[in-house]
């Protein structure tokens, strides 16, 4: 619950400063929900501001549930949380309203990820049982490459996809154990999929 109300904190500073921007003179603003990776329970929304006709900055807010198989067992555990990716797109060729067409960039990903019910299991420096949540944070750099489609009313349409690597990836546990060996470790590759639809205002 914690990181959904960081997550929505987050979201509404960025739409607050993008306002602001516009209304000093700025260009358009697109707003965009991700509905490629819905049925992964991955739940995204995009948000840019486009300073010139073939520039774009903007972020990518999003909160994931993901199952990764147990390196001990048959089972899978599953990990929940939020990420947040600014990017940069540069557009080859935009139309004459401008930010359309073919674009490549780059990004980066934080994420902060964690275990909920103690599915992992160890010993205490007493020698002690235990059981542990796990929580992950890292930071991925990657790059992107898609196409956005927009239309005279305001409605945006894109496709786009991703890869990066994460460049550190800390794991901690919910109790001090003797052995601080992760059994499970989330992925060090970020693939990235996007089908958007929004609105430019």
């Amino acid at each position: 619950m914690r990181n959904i109300s960081t997550l929505l904190v987050v979201a509404c500073l960025a739409l607050s400063f993008s306002a602001t921007a516009q209304r000093r003179g700025g260009g358009s603003f697109d707003v965009q929900f991700n509905i490629a990776p819905v049925a992964f329970a991955n739940y995204s929304f995009y948000a840019g501001y486009n300073f010139e006709k073939d520039m774009t900055v903007g972020t990518v807010l999003g909160y994931q549930n993901l199952s990764i198989s147990s390196t001990t067992s048959s089972e899978e555990v599953s990990y929940s949380g939020f990420y947040i990716a600014p990017e940069f797109r540069f557009y080859f060729d935009p139309s004459r309203e401008g930010n359309d067409g073919w674009y490549a960039g780059g990004y980066l990903k934080f994420r902060s990820y964690g275990t909920t019910g103690e599915p992992y299991g160890g010993l205490d420096p007493d020698g002690n049982f235990v059981e542990y949540d796990q929580s992950n944070n890292g930071l991925a750099l990657g790059i992107l490459s898609g196409r956005m489609w927009t239309t005279r009313f305001g409605l945006t349409f894109g496709t786009w996809a991703g890869l990066g690597y994460y460049l550190f990836d800390v794991e901690s546990t919910s109790v001090e154990l003797q052995e601080q060996d992760i059994t499970t470790t989330l992925p060090a590759l970020d693939f990235r999929l996007g089908v958007n639809v929004g609105y430019r205002f």
